[in-house]
């Protein structure tokens, strides 16, 4: 029973480690980087308790958009990267990317909402089954922005000066393939 909650956090987690991943590369301050990641926590953990209270029925009405609002809000943010480190900070303040940031934790936890309506039939109990998948996505966001930041800051001299460019690619072509799915 703890390896399947292990295995559902961890399914919850992957596509939320890849963007953290690229987003803990950016030049992103300290106390942004905190709230960017408190943010996660609390989605990744709110999410499942909410499918879970909320059950089949915001299963059947979130479920058809759950699968685009990730990618879709990957892809904004990508793009307002690119535009960012192409254009400079000046040209592009109507884009703002660091709101576009802070819309992925909710974005990106609506599959955990579907989740944890799932799991309202484990035996362990759904408070417990929710919050471990919470959890473990959760600190699997936080794992990919710190670790990224970490070698952000070890290897300044060795990346080029404008990883951002790197980043926002990455960014939208993750989005592509998330949005392809099993289709690639």
């Amino acid at each position: 029973m703890i390896a399947t909650l292990l295995m559902f956090g961890v399914l919850a987690g992957l596509d939320n480690v890849q963007v953290c991943s690229s987003i803990g590369l950016l030049p992103l301050p300290r106390a942004r980087m905190r709230l960017l990641a408190a943010g996660f926590m609390v989605c990744e953990i709110v999410a499942p308790l909410a499918g879970f209270l909320l059950g089949h029925a915001a299963l059947s009405l979130v479920k058809p958009y759950a699968r685009m609002a990730g990618p879709l809000m990957t892809m904004l943010c990508g793009a307002a990267v690119l535009a960012a480190a192409l254009w400079g900070e000046r040209e592009t303040d109507s884009l703002k990317p660091n709101r576009f940031l802070f819309g992925l934790p909710l974005s990106l936890s609506l599959d955990n909402l579907v989740a944890g309506a799932g799991v309202s039939s484990m035996p362990c109990g759904p408070w417990t089954a929710s919050l471990s998948i919470g959890l473990v996505s959760g600190g699997m966001s936080c794992m990919g922005l710190y670790g990224a930041a970490f070698l952000r800051r070890r290897f300044q001299r060795i990346m080029p000066a404008r990883i951002e460019l790197l980043m926002g690619a990455y960014l939208c072509v993750l989005a592509v393939r998330m949005l392809l799915g099993d289709r690639i």
